[in-house]
């Protein structure tokens, strides 16, 4: 198998083999969560043969000194409307509410209840990864809070304090940003793919066809787990946006919508399209 670097694309490959995804995130990346529609469709397409390891790589340590002025970020009040044009951009509703409402002032609290969440229970990590960040992008609330995350990962919340408090979820998220820094990532959304000796990293925001593209090429045939109709992608995914349920179902937005609407999902307008909550 051969990989080209610049594309990212590798293959072909001629039958079914695992291929090992290290997601380095953050939980407050907008970027992550416009890339939610093709991660979520690949995850459902491709199932069991991605072994995926989340690794979270510090975005936001604190507003001391942070800035990033390529986007127009020098301090949070600018942040809502970054998220708002990148919303917008890429079609993923995104609430922006939460930079006038409780602006988060580190990304390092929620990272690090994720790494609780890992080491006590490592099969929820991803679920309780989208449960804050539909907190944060739908509701608009700030996720590094107790009264938010601790109704939101689905594991014992005491626990979750108890990691917190022993350090040993700080010791984690520690040993996570050493992860991202020996795998040369320093900005999110990244995927370094791993398949047959091969290594490259998907860096920033993939579409739905291009993380299929080369996903499928390393993974060879493998049956489509997706959904196929609507009702059973509203059992298997839940809340979601409309951009979510189009990747997952080749389907038109109208159709999506009025579909959505007569299951009787409720609806949130937010900058970028609409939220689905089951």
């Amino acid at each position: 198998m051969t990989c080209d670097l610049s594309t990212g694309l590798c293959g072909p490959a001629e039958s079914e083999q695992r291929v090992r995804v290290t997601y380095v995130t953050d939980p407050i990346c907008s970027a992550c969560w416009a890339m939610e529609p093709a991660w979520r469709s690949a995850r459902l397409r491709f199932g069991d043969t991605l072994d995926v390891q989340h690794v979270y790589g510090g975005l936001l340590p604190s507003w001391d000194g942070f800035a990033d002025p390529a986007n127009g970020i020098h301090g949070y009040e600018d942040v809502a409307e970054h998220w708002r044009e990148m919303a917008e951009h890429v079609g993923q509703a995104t609430a922006v509410s939460v930079w006038a409402d409780d602006p988060i002032l580190s990304s390092f609290p929620a990272s690090m209840v994720m790494t609780a969440v890992r080491l006590i229970d490592p099969e929820r990590e991803e679920s309780a990864l989208r449960a804050l960040r539909e907190q944060l992008f739908f509701h608009g609330r700030n996720i590094g809070r107790p009264e938010i995350w601790s109704a939101a990962v689905g594991v014992d919340p005491d626990l979750v304090a108890q990691k917190l408090a022993d350090g040993s979820a700080k010791r984690e998220f520690a040993a996570d940003l050493g992860r991202a820094r020996a795998l040369g990532v320093s900005g999110f959304p990244t995927l370094v793919v791993e398949s047959g000796g091969d290594r490259f990293a998907l860096r920033g925001v993939q579409s739905p066809e291009r993380l299929t593209a080369v996903l499928g090429a390393l993974v060879g045939q493998v049956p489509d787990g997706r959904p196929r109709e609507l009702a059973e992608a509203i059992t298997t995914l839940g809340s979601g946006t409309t951009a979510e349920y189009a990747a997952v179902l080749d389907l038109p937005e109208q159709v999506l919508v009025a579909g959505l609407t007569d299951a009787g999902l409720r609806r949130i307008d937010l900058p970028g399209g609409a939220a689905w909550l089951s």
